[in-house]
C-alpha cells in the first residue's frame, strides 16, 4: 500500500500474532510515508528492541524525541515523556543483556 497508516495497522496486526519481524519491516513502510508520525516512530522503537535492531531503535528514539519535543510544551506533561522515554532506554538495554546472557550460556553449553 501507499498509505503510511495501512502499513502502521498491517504492523500492529503482525505485533498481535508475535511476527515481530514482519512488524518491523511493516513499520519500515509507514516510515516513508509517516515520518513525522511519533506514534509510528514509538512502535518502531519497540518493534526494533524485540527484534535486536540496535542501531535502528537509537536512531528511531532520537526521532522520536525530535518530534516529541515540538509537540508537548514543558511541565508535567514533559515529565512523563521523558519517563516514557526512559523505560524504552530500559527494556532496550535489558534485552540487549537479555541476549548476552542467552549467547554466553550457549558457548558454556558448547564447551562442556
Amino acid at each position: 500500500p501507499d498509505d503510511g497508516q495501512a502499513w502502521a495497522n498491517m504492523a500492529a496486526v503482525y505485533v498481535r500474532q508475535r511476527r515481530k519481524v514482519e512488524a518491523y519491516n511493516a513499520l519500515q513502510q509507514a516510515l516513508r510515508h509517516e515520518a513525522s508520525n511519533w506514534r509510528v516512530w514509538q512502535n518502531y522503537v519497540y518493534v526494533a528492541v524485540d527484534v535486536g535492531a540496535w542501531q535502528q531503535a537509537v536512531h528511531a528514539l532520537s526521532r522520536l524525541l525530535e518530534l516529541r519535543a515540538e509537540l508537548v510544551g514543558g511541565g508535567a506533561r514533559r515529565r512523563r515523556q521523558v519517563r516514557r522515554h526512559v523505560h524504552v532506554r530500559r527494556r532496550a538495554l535489558d534485552a540487549e543483556h537479555g541476549g548476552r546472557r542467552r549467547e554466553q550460556h550457549a558457548a558454556a553449553r558448547r564447551h562442556r
